[in-house]
């Protein structure tokens, strides 16, 4: 190997390997928080065969199986009974659901981390009865609340075992009235109040329905 001569600067040494990125706080080195697995779809089938809106268009319920909250809605908006298969068909999308949506973000709060299902599945509309009297709409309102309503308590009790510390929040009086079987549920009057929900109690306390037939 030739001399080097002496006037050259002295060899760098060999290259280093990177060093890795410090490791974060023990604090900071737990698992990632999981995603919201997502689910759309009937739970549990309702006792459509007996409900007056039998062969109505349905809206599945939809969401996250481990929400943070439970948005309950009173029934099906026109423009979500529009699409013609109802696995295309989602809960609370109209304006008011857009509405809804936006002052929950503002909240820190995204649709991805709800449940959303309506406490009757179909849209009320009047029925006209083989006796050829009318079912006023009131009254098909309540009906199919209480045809969907061992539905919608399982279908909670469901959720419920993914997050038990997820609010529920009913949206109307017939959403209010299928959660605590309140005589008068008058949404007005519990707005902003703290409910206990006692599912067992209200799977024991069947809803009777009745009607208000009209000529």
């Amino acid at each position: 190997m030739p001399n080097r001569p002496s006037n050259l600067p002295p060899p760098l040494p060999p290259a280093m390997p990177p060093m890795p990125p410090p490791l974060p706080p023990a604090a900071a080195r737990v698992a990632p928080r999981l995603a919201h697995p997502q689910h759309r779809g009937f739970l549990y089938d309702a006792d459509c065969p007996s409900c007056p809106l039998n062969c109505s268009p349905r809206v599945p319920p939809s969401g996250s199986l481990t929400p943070r909250l439970i948005l309950i809605g009173e029934e099906p908006g026109p423009q979500e009974i529009l699409p013609r298969k109802e696995q295309d068909r989602r809960p609370f999308i109209g304006a008011s659901g857009a509405l809804l949506w936006s002052m929950l973000e503002t909240l820190g709060c995204s649709r991805e981390e709800c449940w959303v299902t309506n406490a009757a599945c179909c849209r009320a509309k009047k029925v006209k009865l083989h006796s050829q009297f009318w079912m006023q709409l009131f009254d098909v309102k309540k009906a199919a609340a209480s045809h969907c309503h061992h539905r919608l308590l399982w279908e909670l009790e469901y959720v419920l075992a993914g997050n038990p510390r997820a609010t529920i929040v009913p949206l109307g009086d017939y959403a209010l009235w299928a959660t605590t079987h309140l005589l008068v549920p008058r949404i007005y009057s519990y707005r902003g109040s703290i409910m206990e929900l006692d599912l067992a109690k209200l799977k024991r306390q069947p809803p009777v329905p009745t009607v208000r037939a009209r000529k």
